[in-house]
């Protein structure tokens, strides 16, 4: 099996009761149709490892709100770990505010989230096309260009505002 370095981003929504969240994290694409966790040790200058984009829902809003850049799921993290994460994140709030001068602010998380991917070099997402259970070995995934990461967002919002209620999807 021919495994690569490569990053992708991931989109996956999740939630309870009131609340619902779609979150995009920085994954390795393996092959032609895996993909599995990113670890750091692969890339000696960014953070990549618990990377999450992600905002929130709720039955009072038609829109995602609360979008954020985070370090999700760290167990551990020395100096070293939490200077390379200051680092990427420092790097991306720069590139950001550069997109924001040149292109204004981002209008849609989808684009929010896009950005994020534009900063850090990210050129592909995967598409869920199969398979359960909570190994990536057991699930089939499709990569699809970045520029269709709108779609797969816009997908998981209409997904979670129908679980919430609404009617219309943002």
């Amino acid at each position: 099996m021919k495994t690569t370095k490569e990053k992708g981003f991931e989109v996956s929504g999740s939630g309870c009761s009131e609340y619902r969240h779609v979150t995009v994290r920085v994954v390795q694409l393996k092959d032609e149709s895996s993909i599995r966790n990113w670890l750091d040790d692969w890339h000696d200058k960014w953070s990549f490892q618990g990377l999450t984009i992600s905002c929130q829902m709720d039955s009072s809003s038609l829109h995602p709100y609360g979008w954020d850049i985070t370090y999700k799921d760290v167990y551990t993290l020395t100096l070293a770990d939490a200077q390379k994460k200051v680092k990427t994140l420092r790097s991306i709030q720069t590139k950001m505010g550069n997109y924001a001068k040149t292109r204004g602010e981002a209008s849609t998380y989808g684009e929010y989230a896009s950005r994020v991917g534009e900063a850090i070099g990210i050129t592909s997402v995967v598409k869920h096309l199969g398979g359960e259970g909570p190994w990536y070995n057991d699930q089939t995934f499709h990569y699809l260009p970045i520029g269709d990461m709108r779609y797969l967002i816009a997908e998981k919002v209409s997904s979670a505002m129908d679980e919430l209620g609404h009617k219309k999807a943002a």
